[in-house]
């Protein structure tokens, strides 16, 4: 048990209010455009074991019931056969494990990583998630800046971006909670690129949730 797989067709336009423009992928003698439309196929299987699948209505959702980790992985084919502007392929994996060590409390972690084979506009690349404020994220890195790191296929940096020399970015905190029962704050350290530009190495973030 614990494998859940879904598969989804998505479609978005990208319509930017800033300056930007690209190359028409296999027409290098086209004029440069400044908007796109993708359609996508998606497949993404979950492996969970022990997880408990519920259904609320129109909504499925799991209820963790062990404490193993959770992959994922997700497969993209964007399509011009759906009007789309691009072909293209995208690979994740990502596992995520939360588990207790006595009395150190609860660890969790979380790896990700992603592979695009395909030539793309850059808002099409891994754009990984910053989190500039004070408050916790568990969707991003907390001690990046927002559009800090664009990952490039080849590593080069890219348009002002930073990009990953085939080295992961990588934090590390640690909190404590049940502050007032809904308080936790969180120590984070960048252990990567800390000599980067503008770089926060260390940082404070706050959240909150019931905790009994």
């Amino acid at each position: 048990g614990g494998f859940t797989q879904t598969l989804g067709i998505n479609t978005r336009t990208f319509e930017p209010q800033f300056a930007f423009a690209y190359q028409v992928p296999d027409h290098p003698d086209a004029a440069p455009r400044g908007s796109y439309r993708t359609s996508e196929l998606t497949l993404e299987t979950r492996f969970a074991p022990g997880e408990i699948m519920m259904q609320d209505d129109n909504f499925r959702y799991g209820i963790p019931g062990g404490n193993q980790p959770i992959m994922v992985f997700r497969y993209e084919l964007g399509t011009r056969a759906l009007n789309g502007d691009f072909n293209y392929h995208r690979f994740q994996l990502g596992l995520e494990h939360s588990f207790r060590m006595g009395v150190l409390g609860r660890t969790s972690y979380r790896l990700n990583v992603g592979y695009t084979p395909s030539t793309l506009p850059y808002p099409l690349l891994f754009i990984p998630k910053g989190n500039p404020s004070v408050f916790y994220s568990t969707s991003g890195y907390n001690l990046m800046s927002r559009f800090e790191v664009a990952t490039d296929l080849l590593g080069r940096p890219l348009l002002g971006f930073q990009s990953l020399s085939g080295t992961p970015y990588a934090e590390v905190g640690y909190g404590i909670d049940n502050i007032f029962k809904v308080l936790r704050v969180d120590a984070i350290h960048r252990l990567t690129y800390r000599n980067s530009p503008d770089a926060v190495n260390f940082g404070i973030k706050i959240s909150s949730g019931l905790s009994f």
